[in-house]
């Protein structure tokens, strides 16, 4: 799950130059990123803030970036949780883990600590004026698949600090036979689900203007 991937990357991140504090021991985190939305890599924080929160030797403050006009739902208990945790000030800084969809170069770079960018990107090179806060101002890279990496080292960053942190699925929300199978009317063999957004970077609209069998649809949001 995603909290379990984070937790061992954070760990691993902190091996080389990481000073913990000597009476508790903990690891100080400041973790930033969307969270109460509803958008995918706000998803993806809310998991990963819920599973370090619950963890005894790190000590979270979590910063919320700009909010989006998607509201989330009605978040659970677990969530609630977190509201404490929101822009604490942390005696200190060992690492700083930044995730958001489109890298803000003009944002301030943590001067505490390593500093870690979780940041996917689904084309095929980086935009140049990342390239100086990406390559000289981060400790390291984190992003979702090998085609991500190597888009990253095609543009030019340097392999050894962009590492692959594939995204988890919750298996008590997800499992054969978790709901009933949906029925499609038709004889067709081929079936096909399309589970995301589909704003035009996605490239929906030429994928299925181009099949002829059933396509099922479902938007995390519009």
């Amino acid at each position: 799950m995603y909290r379990l991937l984070l937790l061992s990357c954070i760990l691993l991140a902190s091996l080389s130059a990481l000073q913990c504090d000597q009476q508790n021991n903990k690891i100080h985190v400041v973790f930033e990123g969307l969270l109460n939305v509803l958008q995918s890599q706000a998803l993806i924080n809310r998991e990963v803030c819920v599973g370090l929160a619950e963890l005894s030797d790190i000590d979270l403050s979590i910063v919320t970036v700009h909010q989006t006009q998607y509201t989330a739902p009605e978040f659970d208990e677990r969530v609630e949780n977190l509201q404490p945790l929101l822009n604490r000030r942390l005696p200190k800084v060992d690492i700083s883990v930044r995730h958001q969809w489109f890298a803000d170069v003009n944002s301030i770079v943590p001067n505490q600590g390593r500093f870690v960018l979780w940041h996917p990107w689904e084309f095929c090179s980086l935009q140049t004026s990342w390239m100086h806060v990406f390559q000289n101002l981060t400790d390291e890279i984190w992003v979702y698949s090998h085609h991500n990496r190597d888009c990253y080292i095609r543009s030019g960053i340097s392999g050894e600090k962009v590492h692959v942190i594939p995204l988890g699925v919750d298996p008590q929300l997800f499992f054969p036979g978790a709901a009933p199978p949906y029925e499609l009317k038709t004889k067709n063999s081929n079936k096909f689900l399309y589970v995301g957004g589909i704003k035009k970077r996605k490239g929906f609209e030429v994928f299925s203007k181009d099949i002829s069998a059933p396509l099922l649809v479902t938007m995390m949001y519009a």
